[in-house]
């Protein structure tokens, strides 16, 4: 099913070889001679948009993906650059990601490690809610449509058949991977966002925000968002009181530990707490992060302590 054989050209991008083919298109690697990067083109079979049968759903899942253009702006969602629509010629030119599909990790001597699969799949979470945010609800997750560089980074692609919240938009039933397919998606009913559950991302952006936090990986504070519980305390509320086992010290210490002075909020302040009984249960690495961040702290401590000692 080639295009037009050895193609050298796809419009204004020279082809440079074949990265492969699905059932509908096939998809090439070009040089962008404008912008001087390599991208990857996917061109429709012109005898699938000509089908008597199918032509019509497969031209709607071009022009589906075509409108995301410029839309989807994610580091975990493989961009498109440009979309073309002509008589005998539909393409799409998509960002290149030269790491190819999650399939080669599905066989059971090629699984990647367990750390390894936590972060790309949280990852993908995080790009899913994106979308989500903008309308639009992924119907087709599979390894094939996942795009990897290096160890963790991950790109999603294909957005052809996604469901999107708009009343001008006529959706396409029928479509997608029965394996990957919700229960809902299955038999064809009413889909919406319960159809995915991800992680709280405001969580997430936060704790990455604070210099704590700063040497965990995206999965070890994928990890502290789920043991942690958040709250907002109001200005003169005491967090912390005198003889309670609280902080780093309580949880250093192979002896309790208790506070010698109480602790109250200046002003209003979102609050996150990790009990210390669900940070012994943490990964290794998790811990050993945290570790690491207290003796920061007390080190700190330790030195301002030792300045006003010498009367520096």
């Amino acid at each position: 099913m080639s295009l037009r054989g050895d193609l050298a050209q796809i419009g204004k991008y020279p082809v440079m070889r074949k990265l492969g083919e699905g059932a509908t298109s096939e998809v090439y690697l070009c040089s962008d001679p404008f912008n001087l990067r390599d991208v990857a083109i996917k061109v429709a079979f012109a005898e699938a948009l000509r089908d008597p049968t199918r032509g019509k759903i497969c031209r709607k899942l071009f022009l589906t993906e075509a409108k995301l253009a410029g839309k989807l702006q994610h580091p975990h969602i493989c961009q498109i650059y440009d979309a073309v629509a002509e008589e005998n010629l539909h393409y799409l030119v998509m960002e290149y990601v030269d790491g190819g599909t999650l399939e080669k990790y599905c066989r059971p001597e090629t699984l990647p490690p367990v750390e390894r699969t936590v972060e790309i799949i949280f990852k993908c979470t995080r790009a899913l809610e994106f979308a989500q945010k903008l309308g639009v609800t992924r119907r087709d997750i599979k390894p094939a449509n996942i795009l990897h560089a290096g160890e963790t980074d991950v790109k999603l692609t294909d957005f052809g058949a996604p469901l999107i919240a708009t009343r001008d938009t006529t959706q396409v039933a029928g479509v997608g991977s029965p394996a990957y397919m919700s229960p809902e998606q299955v038999k064809d009913l009413p889909l919406d966002g319960r159809a995915q559950e991800f992680a709280d991302s405001d969580r997430f952006e936060t704790l990455r925000r604070l210099p704590f936090f700063e040497h965990l990986s995206d999965a070890e504070l994928w990890e502290v968002g789920r043991i942690s519980t958040w709250r907002h305390a109001t200005a003169g509320e005491t967090i912390m009181k005198e003889g309670e086992p609280f902080g780093e010290m309580a949880y250093l210490s192979r002896k309790e530990h208790a506070r010698g002075a109480e602790v109250t909020v200046g002003a209003d302040a979102s609050i996150i707490s990790v009990p210390t009984q669900s940070l012994n249960q943490a990964s290794d690495g998790c811990r050993h992060k945290f570790d690491r961040a207290f003796m920061a702290i007390l080190v700190e401590r330790l030195a301002a302590a030792n300045l006003r000692l010498s009367g520096v």
